[in-house]
């Protein structure tokens, strides 16, 4: 089947390398659907794993995904919900079979301390693996990117490490959260808004971005596949 919708939205077959994607919409869903947060956001993690599986099947090497924006760390019903989904996530095949390397970025160390362990776990058993990459975007400002890329230059310039003259957008690049991963191809952006609320504020510049103009928890592999038809 999902070879057959591929022909329908891609011709030719092109894949990005990288692939950003939101999770905009679940409070909202949940309120549609006369749901808990709780299931919408147990909905929404299942989703997650189908679109690693997308990304495997399709060798993009390079995914990231906007959990948990900064505005709603201290949310609980998140907090569960991610608990249990990092839990599955260091113990999954498909992350282990093919050799994922999952990386936080943001300032998760901010979270509640029972969610820090199960993320530190997951990084820590996945730091060797290289072929492919999933970034999760926990706690996560694009503003907050930059501001910190700063101060770490600011902190070289006050220890005389470089000079003033020698900054660069490269430089800035080289102290983001995401400095090892190219930028994204193509950003899709779920949530009846057409707002990206700066994720990837810097990384994104280039980027195609494509609305779905649908609550995350209503997405699926088809919407992958229409955003990187029309990237193509």
């Amino acid at each position: 089947m999902l070879d057959r919708v591929k022909e329908m939205f891609l011709s030719p077959k092109k894949m990005p390398l990288h692939l950003a994607l939101t999770m905009h919409g679940i409070k909202a869903w949940s309120e549609k659907k006369e749901l808990s947060l709780n299931q919408a956001y147990e909905t929404s993690f299942s989703l997650i794993n189908e679109f690693i599986k997308f990304q495997v099947d399709n060798k993009i090497r390079i995914f990231s995904i906007y959990i948990i924006p900064e505005t709603m760390k201290d949310t609980i019903e998140i907090t569960d919900q991610f608990i249990n989904f990092l839990s599955d996530l260091k113990k999954s095949e498909i992350i282990n079979n093919n050799q994922i390397k999952v990386s936080v970025l943001g300032k998760w160390y901010n979270l509640p301390n029972r969610a820090i362990d199960p993320i530190k776990e997951v990084i820590s058993e996945t730091k060797d693996y290289d072929n492919f990459f999933l970034n999760l975007c926990i706690n996560y400002s694009g503003q907050e990117e930059i501001v910190d890329s700063v101060k770490i230059i600011a902190k070289k310039i006050i220890s005389e490490k470089i000079e003033s003259e020698q900054i660069d957008k490269e430089m800035i690049k080289e102290n983001l959260y995401s400095s090892y991963f190219i930028p994204p191809n193509i950003l899709i952006k779920t949530g009846i808004q057409k707002k990206t609320f700066g994720f990837l504020l810097w990384d994104s510049v280039e980027s195609q971005i494509y609305f779905t103009e649908k609550l995350f928890p209503d997405c699926n592999v088809n919407d992958l596949l229409k955003g990187i038809n029309e990237w193509n």
